[in-house]
């Protein structure tokens, strides 16, 4: 016995078939525009993001501030010994070899943190535009204020073992910035009542001693 396939037009009017089939056209069908409108929002939010990082680059981006912190220089003894041939070796191998000291001077870097410190300031939005695309900046008027207290020679003593001499002369503060070029404006520091002007730098902070 032959079977015919079942189509749409064979199918009884009113047949629960049918109308499932009538159903899932229209779904197809619907299924066309959705999609279209799906890669229209995926294309205008990857737009945006590659405005807001414009932006970022030409204003800056989002600001990380560290510290501040003060950093006083020290110099310690460093003592290093070795295995070397001795003045006056005999026999084969390594009789004649002995231990060598050899002391050097090294250069570091306590790090303080202040005891006390105050933020103030305020933050004012501005928006920028790109095309049909908006992003909001913010600037920012801060002002710091903080203490620091000296810790006594013993325990700079327990901090470096080795520790000779303390250039307190030599100390500056650090702060640091995520995006420095952002900056519009540095007001002086003040220290002690004497004003000293802020200088540009990267410290190797992963190499300073706490």
């Amino acid at each position: 016995m032959r079977q015919r396939p079942i189509s749409a037009e064979s199918l009884p009017p009113g047949s629960p078939l049918s109308r499932f089939a009538i159903v899932a056209a229209i779904a197809l069908a619907l299924l066309i525009p959705l999609l279209l409108v799906q890669n229209l929002v995926d294309e205008r939010a990857s737009l945006y993001r590659n405005v807001v990082q414009n932006i970022s680059r030409t204003w800056g981006g989002q600001q990380q501030l560290t510290g501040p912190m003060l950093l006083i220089p020290y110099t310690e003894r460093q003592i290093t010994r070795r295995r070397g041939p001795g003045k006056e070796a005999t026999g084969g191998g390594n009789q004649g070899d002995e231990t060598i000291t050899e002391s050097h001077w090294a250069l570091g870097h306590f790090v303080l943190l202040p005891t006390r410190v105050d933020f103030s300031g305020g933050m004012v939005p501005q928006e920028r535009r790109r095309g049909i695309y908006r992003s909001l900046v913010y600037t920012a008027d801060l002002h710091l204020a903080g203490r620091f207290t000296l810790p006594p020679d013993d325990a700079l003593k327990r901090a470096a073992p080795a520790l000779e001499s303390v250039n307190y002369a030599g100390a500056y503060v650090v702060m640091g910035l995520s995006y420095p070029n952002a900056l519009r404006t540095v007001g002086p520091l003040v220290w002690n009542k004497a004003e000293l002007n802020a200088e540009p730098g990267i410290q190797p902070f992963s190499k300073l001693k706490n």
